[in-house]
Formats: structure tokens, C-alpha cells, sequence
């Protein structure tokens, strides 16, 4: 579902996208007995759930740490909470990475990390 077009700095378009999506389920799966070539599989649908349940996660972080008043000490607590929930949900190693959600989790974990390799991880989350 995110193309090779996103960047990581516009996922949030991806989410809302996807979002809107899901909300015109019904229009499109009936504009699809029209014979137009917009169908999606069940495993589509699906897919796209999981993907929205996932990122929704990064939306009110990213508008905290966006705001003109934040700062760093705003930052690590979010982005420490999103690790461990990250973490949660790829669960307990990357050889377990068995559905879309686990992996997806994988590797937005990897992403995070990679970014923000720089602020000291804490083991308490405020």
C-alpha cells in the first residue's frame, strides 16, 4: 500500500488516504459491479486496516513534536512510548514477523531508530 513515492516525512498523507479509503468501501465495491477496474480483494481491505491501526499511532506525536513550542524534552517521551508499542507489536524478535502488522511494526521500529539514533533510549516511559 505505501509506495515507493512516500517519503518518510509524508506518511501521514498515506494514513489519510487509506483512511478515506476505508470510509468509501462501500461506494467503491458497488461502483466495482459496474465493471470498473478500482476492485480490491478482501486481503486488500484487510491489509489496509491493519496499516491505518498501525500509523494512527505516529498522529498525535508527530502534531506535538511538530508544534512551534515543542521541545526536545517533549520529544523523547513520544517517541520512546512509540518504540516500546512498536516493539510490542513486532513481537519478541524479527524472526517473528508472521503478518503484515508485525512487519510493518518491524520496520517502521527500524526507521524510528534509525532517525532518532541519537536520543538516548530510556527504559521508563513518562
Amino acid at each position: 500500500m505505501i509506495t515507493s513515492k512516500d517519503t518518510s516525512l509524508r506518511w501521514d498523507s498515506t494514513l489519510q488516504v487509506l483512511r478515506r479509503l476505508l470510509e468509501q468501501r462501500v461506494a467503491l465495491q458497488v461502483s466495482t459491479s459496474y465493471n470498473l477496474k478500482a476492485e480490491l480483494t478482501t486481503e486488500e481491505w484487510i491489509m489496509m486496516e491493519k496499516v491505518v491501526n498501525i500509523l494512527r499511532y505516529f498522529e498525535e506525536p508527530t502534531k506535538s513534536i511538530s508544534k512551534s513550542t515543542a521541545t526536545l524534552s517533549d520529544a523523547i517521551p513520544l517517541i520512546n512510548s512509540l518504540r516500546k508499542l512498536l516493539e510490542n507489536m513486532r513481537g519478541s524478535s524479527p524472526r517473528e514477523e508472521e503478518n503484515i502488522s508485525q512487519k510493518l511494526a518491524g520496520d517502521l521500529l527500524m526507521a524510528l531508530n534509525e532517525r532518532f539514533k541519537d536520543l538516548k533510549m530510556k527504559r521508563h516511559i513518562a
